[in-house]
């Protein structure tokens, strides 16, 4: 397993759900989530950076605070990914926003809840969390390439876990 930062960053954390479940999404009140593959997308600029973050995700423990914290009770880790702040170049759109948003305009892939993760979001995403194609292999590499070209970073900039 990669040392996490304490830096601050984005990140997207890649989600298996095996059953379906209907979750109590917070304010946004309960959805449906199919069994597959999501991805959810954020930014850890608080004490402790994206170590802190992603340590808190990767357990799936405590109580619940956003929006993830739900479905990740219910829903396996199977990859994540980070940038952190210094290695990218200033955008005026936040990068979880850029990531979620060209995730979002893949062919078949779906929000399954608008809103999800995106209650502060002002650059109208409809969501962080996009339902990925059950049809298709889950392939880390092919969505690291979206996810630099998205920023318009070099793809090794982009730090990946897969297979912990």
């Amino acid at each position: 397993m990669i040392e996490l930062p304490v830096d601050p960053g984005s990140y997207a954390l890649f989600l298996n759900l095996t059953s379906p479940q209907t979750l109590q999404i917070g304010r946004l009140g309960s959805g449906f989530f199919s069994p597959g593959n999501y991805v959810y997308f954020g930014s850890a600029r608080g004490p402790g950076g994206l170590r802190s973050r992603l340590e808190r995700h990767l357990r799936g423990d405590g109580k619940p605070h956003w929006h993830i914290d739900t479905l990740r009770a219910v829903a396996e880790v199977i990859g994540y990914c980070f940038i952190t702040d210094d290695r990218i170049i200033s955008h005026e759109i936040p990068i979880e926003c850029l990531w979620s948003q060209a995730f979002a305009n893949l062919p078949r892939t779906s929000c399954p809840l608008g809103g999800f993760g995106a209650s502060d979001c002002r650059a109208g995403c409809p969501a962080h969390l996009i339902a990925l194609s059950q049809d298709e292999d889950f392939e880390l590499s092919r969505y690291g390439v979206l996810l630099a070209d998205a920023i318009h970073a070099p793809s090794q900039a982009i730090i990946f876990q897969m297979n912990f």
